[in-house]
């Protein structure tokens, strides 16, 4: 559920690998966003996010095995996620052509969802939003304040509402089908 900007901002130090596992997302930094060059939207509020064990495994392994062969002596980069070619910092366009080449490889399957970062990010608030209904339907009053945390939207925000339409709509339904309601 990460802005695309927020992934490629994230730094080692902000990656905790301990027993209960998390990821911190930064609000940048003036200099942070002056360096950057491809211009991405820097409107995150910090969080520190608890990350699945399965999740802290892959980057354990990452980090470990793959990012270390990407550094560059001369110019070692604090970032979390290199990029293969420079052993700089990922740009956001370059998330963009990885999902591009999966997308692709889906289709050459014969699956032909449109992959893009933000589609990833609508969808990762819906699932959420759809988990955290009872079998009625109805969300806990907190949850909105709790997505709103873990998306970075400041307090108070209508955004939930936006991302979480398609979730929504689908609990309307429900709720509209459900015998001796109307």
């Amino acid at each position: 559920g990460a802005r695309r900007a927020e992934i490629v901002l994230l730094e080692l130090d902000d990656l905790d690998l301990g027993e209960r596992p998390t990821i911190t997302i930064r609000r940048p930094t003036l200099a942070s966003m002056n360096r950057r060059r491809d211009g991405a939207s820097l409107k995150t509020e910090q969080r520190t996010l608890p990350i699945r064990e399965g999740l802290a495994g892959l980057l354990e392994t990452y980090v470990e095995d793959w990012r270390v062969h990407q550094i560059r002596p001369r110019r070692p980069s604090p970032a979390l996620f290199l990029s293969a070619k420079d052993g700089r910092r990922l740009s956001c366009t370059t998330i963009n052509q990885i999902l591009k080449r999966a997308a692709m490889s889906a289709a050459s399957v014969g699956l032909s969802q449109r992959v893009h970062p933000h589609c990833l990010r609508t969808t990762a608030m819906n699932t959420l939003s759809r988990k955290a209904r009872d079998k009625a339907g109805r969300l806990d009053p907190s949850f909105r304040d709790s997505l709103t945390y873990f998306a970075g939207w400041s307090p108070g925000s209508e955004m939930p509402l936006t991302y979480t339409r398609e979730a929504l709509s689908e609990a309307l339904g429900m709720l509209l089908r459900a015998p001796g309601k109307f």
